[in-house]
């Protein structure tokens, strides 16, 4: 008669060892969990935007210093940099990469304004030889500045209505210049102005409303579209250099601020730019060269300084900098993704937050995390089943005795049948009493 083979998870009496092992216990399954997550993780990080960073320079900037930013949101959020080279670069990827866009352009002319329609049909170059329009997102370039003269530099652009046909350029020596073309003709439009007017920024307002920031002479402002101009000065020193405007508004009162950055700091207006006053809140009396305002929150203000870029969450009422920040800063950007991603123009274009990515360290990074935690797995299921097998050996040896335990109390000595306690006796307490008998 064969003997029946015994259970592995069973002692020799028949009694269950050890419950069956968990699925996760076994090795395939642990490997298989580890897989799993960096899969997750790895989608996570390229999905997310990788594993973020604080400032990094970017490939950007050609062969030199980086003047004009414009983000294009009608071709995903496309980078525009114009640099003192004469090329215009576009990025795709967030700055990755870039391509020298300078088809038409003549060498070595400074881009020092940038300027695209809604639909970026109409891309305006402003330079230190005129105005140049592409019609084919930035590949090529055609000079557009009949009627200015080829000598003035142009360093701000803006549109001065909602169909984007009438285009304001401010130039170096020459003041305003005014199209209601499109950018086909110019006509000078200075009445009000100083002579030979420096201008280095200008803004669109509400109600036809223009700001001038000129060099040595302060804020200027139009009621009318451009036609006229009128000083705005008040509470600005005398002779500042305005380099750059920004519409923004109050977190809490949703009251709309003016503010101007100059070689002075930075100054607000609460009235429209009729009076200024220093707001400089945490920045210093450094130079604020440019102003980028969050395009999903107006309270959110970019300032670009010669002491790094600072940012405002209260519309320009306190700043703060993150200390890796690049420095001279020309022009800023900001997109509308959430979060939010700025760009700033030095000596390069630098990004932040940095990573855009899953980089080839980060990959290996987590990798490496994923090696070790499956060789701890590995280790810690191994221990586990080393403690298996000896428990099944302890069992097996001990299983004699117990069944040993288990008979009757007659089959055992009479020593130890002597020993046992009485029925009904609770062990380690007295001895239960007698029966009284109630007829006693």
């Amino acid at each position: 008669m064969s003997q029946e083979k015994q259970a592995p998870d069973q002692a020799d009496d028949g009694t269950a060892l050890l419950a069956p092992r968990a699925w996760w216990q076994n090795r395939g399954a642990q490997f298989g969990i580890v897989a799993t997550v960096l899969v997750v993780v790895i989608v996570a990080i390229v999905k997310g935007g990788g594993t973020s960073q604080g400032w990094v320079a970017t490939g950007g900037s050609g062969g030199g210093h980086a003047l004009a930013l414009l983000i294009d949101p009608a071709h995903g959020g496309a980078l525009l940099a114009g640099n003192e080279a004469g090329q215009v670069l576009t990025s795709t990827d967030g700055g990755q990469t870039w391509q020298a866009q300078a088809g038409g352009l003549p060498p070595g002319i400074a881009v020092s304004a940038l300027l695209a329609t809604a639909s970026a049909d109409h891309i305006y170059a402003g330079t230190s030889a005129g105005i140049y329009l592409s019609t084919d997102n930035a590949q090529h370039w055609v000079a557009s500045s009949a009627g200015i003269p080829h000598t003035e530099g142009v360093d701000a652009l803006v549109f001065g209505s909602a169909d984007d046909r009438t285009v304001l350029a401010g130039t170096e020596q020459g003041g305003v210049y005014l199209s209601r073309d499109g950018g086909a003709t110019w006509a000078a439009s200075n009445n009000g102005l100083p002579a030979g007017a420096d201008i280095y920024s200008l803004m669109a307002g509400d109600n036809s409303a223009i700001f001038a920031g000129l060099i040595g002479a302060g804020v200027y402002l139009s009621r009318d579209g451009g036609a006229t101009w009128a000083a705005s000065n008040n509470g600005l020193p005398a002779g500042a250099n305005a380099f750059t405007f920004a519409g923004a508004t109050d977190l809490t009162t949703s009251a709309p601020y003016l503010l101007v950055g100059t070689d002075r700091g930075l100054f607000l207006s609460k009235d429209d730019g009729a009076t200024w006053a220093l707001s400089d809140g945490g920045m210093g009396l450094t130079r604020v060269i440019s102003l980028a305002v969050a395009p999903l929150s107006s309270s959110d203000v970019v300032a670009g300084t010669d002491n790094g870029v600072f940012e405002s969450f209260n519309g320009g009422l306190v700043w703060t900098t993150d200390p890796g920040s690049p420095t001279h800063v020309g022009a800023v950007a900001v997109t509308s993704d959430n979060p939010k991603i700025i760009y700033a123009a030095a000596d390069k274009v630098y990004r932040f937050p940095g990573a855009s990515a899953l980089t080839v360290l980060g990959l290996a990074r987590f990798l490496g995390l994923g090696i070790v935690v499956a060789l701890l797995l590995w280790v810690w299921g191994r221990n586990q089943r080393i403690v298996r097998e000896m428990t099944a050996t302890r069992e097996s040896t001990l299983s004699p005795y117990r069944a040993a335990k288990q008979n009757d109390a007659t089959k055992l000595p009479a020593s130890e049948a002597a020993r046992r306690p009485p029925p009904g006796h609770i062990r380690g307490g007295p001895p239960p009493r007698p029966p009284v008998d109630p007829a006693a």
